[in-house]
């Protein structure tokens, strides 16, 4: 039985965002289609399978797992995270191969921790409650209170007997109209979990304008921390919300 948790704990500042055009293969309309589905550092990016960033820029033609395998933007990304403290700046040129297999990235690449879960969570479905739905838009009216209801499927994760999760949602949205307004909340909490859950964030308040929507969640045993790891983090397109 899915377990329904609510309230957006706190909104914050979006994230610090990464100059993801250092990658070999990403170019303005790849960075602007990951930034709207809450892809924004390099940490993110190495996080991530091939098979979840494909999916994520589904409607740009030609870009699929089998492309980004093939540039290597999981190493890429690897490495820019590794050194992305340094002051040093950093060159097309000098970055990890674009065409080398995973397997022969470079040693610098931190591998990702086998601790945690395993298999692989996603998310069905990213629902706004409360509004009218016009093909792809949803609409509300000003100052109309709305629900975000995610529901996750946890059918593809080995998670140990009697354990519960941890979980953190953030929301991302950007005006698409006037590109500002870019804001993202962020909620935590725990669960036990079952083949699907429901995560439920009440009450949220959008200004007027045309917003694009994405959600991240990040899933973690208790004692340990919530990071985004290959496996236990997904990415979903929430779509368009209109507020009049």
């Amino acid at each position: 039985m899915a377990k329904k948790h609510s309230s957006i704990d706190s909104a914050v500042a979006p994230p610090e965002t990464d100059d993801l055009q250092i990658i070999n293969g990403i170019g303005p309309a790849v960075e602007h289609r990951l930034h709207g589905v809450g892809i924004f550092t390099f940490a993110q990016l190495a996080s991530l399978a091939p098979a979840d960033i494909a999916a994520s820029v589904a409607d740009l033609t030609g870009l699929t797992a089998e492309r980004i395998i093939r540039q290597n933007w999981i190493g890429q990304a690897r490495h820019l995270a590794a050194v992305s403290g340094s002051s040093e700046t950093h060159e097309k040129s000098a970055l990890v191969p674009y065409d080398v297999p995973a397997s022969e990235e470079v040693s610098t690449a931190p591998s990702l921790p086998a601790r945690g879960l395993v298999g692989t969570l996603s998310i069905q479905a990213m629902e706004i409650v409360g509004s009218s739905s016009i093909g792809s838009h949803r609409l509300l009216h000003y100052d109309e209170p709305f629900d975000i209801r995610l529901t996750l499927d946890l059918s593809g994760l080995v998670v140990p007997e009697d354990a519960r999760l941890k979980y953190k949602v953030s929301i991302y949205g950007k005006n698409r109209v006037s590109r500002s307004g870019q804001f993202a909340w962020e909620s935590e909490g725990i669960f036990t979990p079952a083949d699907t859950v429901t995560i439920e964030l009440e009450n949220n308040i959008l200004p007027e304008g045309t917003f694009q929507l994405a959600a991240s969640v990040i899933l973690a045993l208790p004692d340990m921390k919530l990071t985004p790891k290959a496996g236990s983090m997904a990415l979903i397109d929430g779509g368009l919300v209109q507020v009049y």
